[in-house]
């Protein structure tokens, strides 16, 4: 069964909280050096330079009625004032399909991601009966630690 897991030391007591019926997405944008052709309509040379670190988009649903502590801990991994070091980053896992594959970092290297919260928004309608289920998205920037 595939899953998602945050970690940190200063997180929900030190424990690995696993985060349930999440929707992931991993965007990759590589940075590009163009070499346009002065007076041609050609198509441009392109350089990769590099890339971006990969951003990482966690969106699920959660239910207030049914779970309280949720949302408190997504809250206190959005707070963290990351260092630099892996003791304020966060520790994600990712696990896809039925056989868990684990989604590497960029290396390609560790099975889990180094990563800070760049944002972290929740909505809920309090206009409907259904205002109980609140819809967040988590957005991680992988990061390197020292």
């Amino acid at each position: 069964m595939a899953y998602v897991k945050l970690y940190n030391v200063s997180v929900n007591g030190g424990v690995i909280f696993t985060i349930s019926g999440t929707k992931v997405s991993y965007v990759w944008k590589n940075i590009t050096n163009y070499k346009p052709v002065p007076g041609k309509f050609d198509v441009s040379e392109v350089d990769v330079a590099g890339f971006e670190n990969p951003k990482i988009s966690l969106s699920g649903v959660i239910d207030s009625n049914a779970d309280s502590t949720t949302m408190g801990i997504l809250k206190s991994f959005a707070k963290l004032q990351f260092d630099g070091t892996t003791t304020t980053a966060i520790k994600l896992t990712l696990a896809s399909g039925t056989d868990d594959v684990l989604i590497k970092d960029s290396s390609d290297t560790n099975e889990y991601i180094y990563c800070i919260i760049e944002s972290f928004n929740f909505d809920f309608d309090t206009s409907v009966k259904e205002g109980a289920k609140i819809l967040y998205q988590l957005v991680l920037r992988e990061t390197e630690t020292a």
